[in-house]
């Protein structure tokens, strides 16, 4: 199956057709160049999260040309890639977030099931991930696999964005139902050593236990080919 430059072979279990369209440039917050977007259709779970499941194909230098950090993203994944160690997300840490576009007016989470991933023609990083703009438990409504790469001429920035769900996660958390039993106050005061479990948890589990299972969502990517 292609749409514009890209090339994929989509497996009946990650859905059954795609739709293809070029994105308009937006400014503001979520600015982004004019780029090709493929939403996969039949996909086997929907989600709250933003704007997936979906394939972004960026032009790197109009991105850059738009925000510096999309430079300072690509600075961050080119260093990943040349690093033979594995971040391990730590609140707090020195690198408490992993390099994404496109750029949401939220903050990443926490970060998961870090692991390098070639492509056809390029490389990248798969992990798993949520945003929010507050404080709030993780569920299964905002886990979120993505794929953030780039391809060997450095002309594109492929960002794979796809709703991923694990038994050990609730489905979804109501504001008045907080793990525990705690109060808001409670809830907050706890966060960081909260947000650690629950990324070290993620981190613990098969591949296989997740529905997608990982495995079958690193072969969507590995599989395709941006075209020049």
């Amino acid at each position: 199956m292609t749409c514009n430059e890209i090339a994929l072979y989509l497996e009946s279990s990650l859905g059954s057709a795609f739709s293809c369209d070029t994105e308009a440039a937006s400014e503001g917050p979520d600015v982004h160049p004019e780029h090709t977007l493929l939403t996969l259709e039949g996909y086997p779970l929907s989600s709250d999260a933003l704007d997936q499941p979906v394939v972004h194909v960026f032009p790197l230098a109009a991105y850059q040309s738009l925000s510096e950090a999309a430079t300072e993203r690509l600075n961050t994944l080119q260093n990943l890639l040349a690093s033979e160690s594995v971040p391990v997300y730590a609140f707090g840490a020195s690198l408490e977030s992993l390099p994404f576009l496109p750029l949401y007016n939220a903050g990443q989470v926490f970060y998961a099931q870090y692991q390098k991933l070639p492509f056809q023609n390029g490389k990248g990083i798969r992990y798993l991930t949520a945003f929010a703009q507050d404080v709030f438990p993780v569920s299964n409504s905002q886990l979120l696999y993505t794929y953030q790469g780039i391809t060997q001429d450095g002309k594109y920035w492929v960002a794979v964005i796809l709703p991923v769900k694990h038994p050990l996660l609730p489905d979804d958390v109501a504001a008045e139902n907080l793990p525990g039993g705690l109060s808001w106050e409670q809830f907050e005061a706890n966060y960081p050593a909260y947000i650690n479990q629950i990324a070290a948890m993620l981190n613990a589990q098969p591949a296989n236990s997740f529905v997608p299972s990982l495995e079958a969502l690193d072969s969507l990517v590995t599989r395709m080919q941006i075209a020049p």
